[in-house]
């Protein structure tokens, strides 16, 4: 379904709630996923801004 951008905005505008999603597992860092979350955790501390200073 295709709606123009000011159809979108009107439907955006009538939102009176707003909703959370919330995924949980039993586990977290299963043997697979170990690699892929060392390299979000290197990318997400080489984003952070560094403190000169504290």
């Amino acid at each position: 379904m295709n709606i123009s951008d000011d159809a979108f905005e009107e439907l955006l505008a009538g939102f009176e709630h707003s909703a959370v999603h919330l995924e949980m597992r039993d586990a977290y860092g299963a043997a697979v996923e170990l690699p892929y979350m060392a390299r979000c955790r290197v990318v997400s501390v080489a984003a952070m801004p560094l403190k000169v200073g504290a």
